[in-house]
């Protein structure tokens, strides 16, 4: 079942635990880190992603894609024991971690490709202003880039250490940049793949942080799951407003950025996809944050807010729809 639960392609790569395969990551796009043990622990399978590190098995699989709401109805539709432990933390119930920054000579070679890539946005900008309504002066603000081809870089320049099946560069896809930063200094660079790539469209460089990213503070903060969302909707919103932006919807603030919102934001939006995966992750910050006033905003007229911009809605009164004051 664990395989048949993946959307994307897979394929043998190995007989490890009598079958191992490889495929793109659900979770942060890593085009093949994601390896799945199907029938490793007895048949509970087992699956790792080598690029950030989510790991669990078929139960969490099944959460982590909102087909169950917890562990026990995760067990209850694999017929599982639900008084045996789960083999892995899922990603529901995962503890929230420290913010750590990745090494100085990987944020020294990040700053360089985040310059380089950011004066070849200039070519860009219009088909940024198109397709997803971001202005030139926030493409700007935001030090958004374009990087025009795929390539390999070595690794020791980034910092990485070696990998264990020898190969020795560092895969950056082509793409609009989208660099993430807390307190002035980045912990993340993703890429937001060409038009079409359905298989992987968002890929972080290797050694990026998957913290969310911080778009701005404020005293309302408004929760969505893509970058490039976040920054749009940081175009349009009223400055009282902050934005926070998960990279994906099963991220989990880490302990500083539930400080910052403690310290900053009277209210908390949380204004997910409207699909199966935002509503099953939006129930975490419903039910598990420690914040006096956190609130759902489905999108409408769209799945997200870029969906919504582009059809027409505007996102500052779907926003104040939203707000207690």
């Amino acid at each position: 079942m664990l395989l048949e639960l993946l959307q994307t392609p897979v394929r043998r790569v190995a007989a490890t635990y009598g079958g191992e395969y490889a495929t793109a990551c659900p979770f942060c796009g890593g085009r093949d880190r994601f390896r799945v043990w199907p029938h490793k622990h007895n048949g509970k399978g087992r699956w790792w992603c080598r690029q950030c590190g989510k790991t669990g098995d078929t139960a969490d699989m099944l959460i982590a894609l909102g087909k169950a709401r917890d562990f026990r109805e995760a067990c209850a539709i694999l017929g599982r024991d639900t008084c045996s432990n789960p083999i892995s933390a899922s990603p529901v119930k995962r503890e929230r971690k420290e913010f750590a920054l990745p090494n100085q000579t990987w944020r020294a070679r990040a700053e360089i490709f985040i310059a380089w890539s950011h004066e070849k946005i200039k070519h860009e900008l219009l088909r940024l202003r198109q397709t997803r309504g971001i202005k030139p002066e926030t493409a700007m603000k935001y030090k958004l880039g374009w990087n025009p081809t795929d390539w390999q870089r070595p690794r020791k320049p980034w910092g990485l250490p070696p990998r264990p099946d020898g190969r020795d560069t560092v895969w950056i896809p082509s793409g609009w940049v989208i660099p993430a930063s807390r307190d002035g200094m980045v912990h993340r660079v993703r890429i937001r793949r060409n038009a079409g790539r359905q298989d992987a469209p968002y890929v972080a460089i290797e050694g990026s942080n998957g913290a969310p990213m911080l778009v701005r503070s404020g005293l309302r903060t408004v929760v969505v799951e893509s970058e490039l969302d976040g920054i749009l909707l940081a175009q349009e919103l009223p400055s009282v407003y902050g934005v926070v932006a998960l990279g994906s919807a099963w991220v989990r603030p880490d302990t500083d950025l539930i400080k910052k919102l403690k310290a900053t934001s009277e209210e908390i939006i949380v204004a997910l996809d409207a699909d199966k995966t935002g509503e099953a992750a939006a129930e975490w910050w419903l039910q598990v944050l420690d914040h006096p006033a956190v609130r759902r905003l489905q999108p409408r007229g769209g799945k997200d807010p870029g969906e919504m911009f582009r059809n027409g809605f505007s996102l500052v009164q779907w926003v104040q729809t939203a707000s207690t004051h």
